[in-house]
């Protein structure tokens, strides 16, 4: 257009002032489309994307133990593997500041060096057999604690159903919580089987 301002690439006919066109078009748009919409509200189509979740991913939930392991990892430009054979020998992710000195000392190896030189000496190979970055090894830790509890439940349930002979009230009805406990525990134990 002319001097005034430009047409969004967004939305074709809405005209921003030329100082700010740069600005409200391309990705920008979509990291600050909350402020946008408060100061334009033509442009809240992009809140109705944002809403639905497209593409977008869900962030997956890192347990609060293993995040020094990944800022270790960022900091020291650690592989997956280093972290991982560091996380075997029982090292302290919060210690590698001091062992990661080799510039100022120069007798000490680099980090990634020093770790892979103990993993040898401790367990008599070069890697680990199967390298797990930290989250699949936080993905592998909810599925066992979720199996736990489903395995918690379904001795519940069974201990219910042990405790009150065939699970009446005093209608001779079963109870609804029994009932459905037990149900629990019998899909269970037929996925296990």
């Amino acid at each position: 257009m002319g001097q005034g301002g430009e047409v969004c690439e967004y939305q074709a006919g809405v005209t921003f002032g030329s100082q700010h066109s740069s600005h409200f078009c391309g990705r920008s748009l979509l990291r600050s489309s909350s402020r946008l919409i408060a100061r334009y509200p033509v442009l809240a189509f992009d809140e109705s994307v944002l809403e639905r979740g497209i593409g977008m991913v869900k962030k997956e939930r890192i347990p609060e133990h293993l995040r020094p392991w990944i800022e270790a990892r960022r900091r020291f430009r650690l592989s997956h593997m280093h972290i991982q054979m560091a996380r075997e020998l029982g090292m302290n992710p919060r210690k590698f500041g001091k062992l990661a000195n080799h510039r100022q000392e120069p007798w000490k190896a680099p980090l990634p060096i020093f770790i892979e030189t103990i993993y040898f000496k401790r367990f008599r190979k070069e890697k680990p057999d199967r390298i797990e970055t930290i989250a699949e090894v936080a993905a592998a830790q909810a599925a066992k604690r979720a199996a736990k509890k489903l395995a918690k439940r379904a001795r519940k349930a069974e201990k219910l159903a042990a405790c009150s002979g065939a699970s009446t009230d005093t209608l001779g009805m079963p109870t609804p919580n029994t009932l459905e406990l037990t149900q629990e525990s019998e899909a269970l134990s037929g996925r296990s089987s």
